[in-house]
């Protein structure tokens, strides 16, 4: 979903609402897949967001050819728990600026970010709410939110990577990002490749 104030149809940062479209033939929008993995696999999780500022490249395109954000997947196969973004994939520096507003470099993740503290450009960038639905039982869900989350994606010599982060977050030394809800929930981020992330609960 899109927060009331961005949930118009055009290009952002003015419209977070899918409908924009570039200028010309050249630039070209992609499926960009961001899977968090839940741990452990007993788990059975779904997760939904709500998007309430975004910002992309001036004359790349964004939720052109579908919802500019969709969650889908998760239940019984947590492979399948998947955030797409319908977005182009040239680099600004207005993005990263956008992704590392309000937060450090205690802050974020990045997966094959290659010893980089903060992006200094990214293709796009997202600010809103993490929701996940965690079920140990059929008689017991927690709501995990993360409110103000970041996502962003970046690129280096190897690909696409991916960058996340919140100010309820905080990294420690064995690389993992530990965030608390806004629940009072534990969840633990770390890195499984360039297009996957681990997200350990805990209560």
């Amino acid at each position: 979903t899109v927060a009331e104030g961005v949930q118009c149809t055009g290009c952002p940062p003015e419209c977070c609402g899918g409908g924009c479209t570039s200028p010309d033939w050249w630039p070209t929008e992609h499926e960009n897949l961001l899977a968090f993995r839940p741990w452990p696999p007993y788990h059975t999780v779904h997760a939904a967001w709500t998007t309430d500022s975004c910002e992309a490249t001036r004359g790349q395109p964004f939720g052109s050819k579908g919802a500019p954000v969709q969650m889908s997947g998760g239940g019984f196969n947590p492979d399948a728990l998947v955030m797409t973004i319908r977005a182009g994939r040239k680099s600004s520096v207005h993005s990263a600026l956008a992704f590392h507003s309000g937060l450090g470099p205690e802050n974020m993740l990045a997966t094959d970010s290659f010893f980089a503290l903060t992006p200094k450009e990214l293709n796009f960038a997202l600010r809103g709410a993490l929701h996940f639905f965690v079920s140990e039982t059929s008689f017991k869900m927690a709501v995990v939110t993360l409110p103000d989350f970041h996502v962003g994606q970046g690129s280096n010599l190897y690909g696409n990577n991916w960058w996340i982060g919140s100010k309820a977050c905080r990294s420690t030394s064995k690389g993992h990002l530990e965030c608390i809800s806004e629940q009072g929930h534990r969840i633990s981020f770390s890195v499984q490749s360039s297009e996957v992330i681990v997200a350990r609960f805990g209560w």
